[in-house]
């Protein structure tokens, strides 16, 4: 059976005819581009679809050289460029990955900032609270203090202290209180004493330990330090000629607080202070001679008194009184007040 024409589609003999060896389809050489005007078919001849684009340009003439060497450097720079823009989406595509995870990092992060926050709040909120009720037990503990204070000052309200009295083999205290009683030129009853005995010697102080005088009544322990008050100087040898030339005192019996509010101010006084003594257990200054008493509740208040003594050096004409404050009005001569003079040891 004769073949037709893979152009025209009209049969086709085997010698008028080119047979491609891609296909092996047959075609008339007239029907051929290139072929046309042979007779003589080619060898390992292709048709125009088996043939590739490039062969058939290169095959078309050296002058297509130049052409096909551009479109393959254009190709080797396409493929480059693929392979580069290949490589730049992987690396976003892994920025991308790493972007997403950021973010959930970081979104995990706010929500422990946020908590944490939250948690720090509500602790400053607790801090706050017991900061409050701190302060307010401070306050109540103050309170009880200065309370248990008053209390174990009120229980000395009775007593005396005498210092200065040298320690001697055998003593008898009652005897030695006879003797300052004749000395302070005062009646002595022996009935009018509740209890004396001397405190227990300190290890950092060389003064021979004090002596406390339990009285039976406040009137007899005023009567007794006024009478000291009256007598410019006492002196253990008027006592005992075996003693030193050393000063005696009599003072309140104070408390410890007391005590150490009270040496607190005389530490001040003439710098500050004019006077300073003790009235019932009360430590008692003046800022000016002139000017009214103070009683000094703390050592805060003897600060803020300072403080005043301060402003006052500047403003010469500022008034004496210490505004919110309490204040007694104790004489130099009241009974039961305490030169200021005179060093109490407890």
């Amino acid at each position: 059976m004769p073949d037709k024409c893979g152009v025209c589609n009209a049969e086709i003999d085997h010698i008028s005819g080119q047979k491609c060896v891609g296909c092996e389809a047959t075609f008339h050489l007239d029907c051929v581009k290139g072929l046309s005007g042979t007779k003589v078919p080619r060898k390992n001849w292709k048709c125009d679809k088996c043939l590739p684009a490039a062969t058939s340009i290169g095959k078309s003439g050296s002058d297509n050289e130049p052409i096909l060497a551009a479109i393959a450097e254009f190709r080797r720079e396409t493929n480059t460029r693929l392979q580069g823009m290949e490589a730049a989406l992987l690396k976003l595509t892994a920025v991308e990955e790493e972007i997403k995870q950021t973010k959930t990092e970081l979104g995990e992060l706010k929500t422990q900032v946020d908590e944490d926050r939250k948690q720090q709040e509500e602790t400053a909120s607790s801090v706050a609270q017991l900061t409050s009720e701190n302060r307010k037990l401070i306050q109540e503990l103050n309170k009880v203090k200065k309370s248990v204070a008053d209390l174990q000052q009120h229980t000395r309200k009775n007593n005396i202290i005498i210092s200065g009295v040298p320690v001697s083999r055998n003593e008898n205290i009652y005897d030695i209180l006879e003797g300052i009683a004749g000395l302070l030129n005062i009646r002595y009853g022996r009935y009018d004493i509740s209890v004396a005995h001397r405190l227990s010697p300190r290890p950092e102080s060389k003064n021979p330990p004090s002596i406390v005088v339990n009285f039976l009544s406040r009137s007899i322990k005023d009567y007794w330090l006024e009478a000291r008050r009256r007598r410019w100087k006492l002196s253990a040898r008027e006592l005992n000629p075996n003693f030193p030339d050393t000063q005696v005192f009599l003072n309140e019996h104070l408390t410890q607080e007391t005590q150490g509010l009270f040496n607190a101010a005389r530490a001040l006084r003439p710098k500050r202070f004019a006077s300073v003594w003790t009235s019932d257990g009360r430590v008692i200054v003046k800022t000016t001679m002139t000017g009214r008493p103070f009683r000094i509740w703390d050592l805060n208040h003897l600060e803020r008194l300072e403080n005043a003594a301060l402003r006052r050096e500047q403003e010469p004409d500022h008034d004496n009184q210490e505004p919110g404050h309490h204040t007694t009005t104790p004489r130099r001569d009241t009974p039961g007040s305490s030169h200021e003079d005179s060093t109490t040891t407890t």
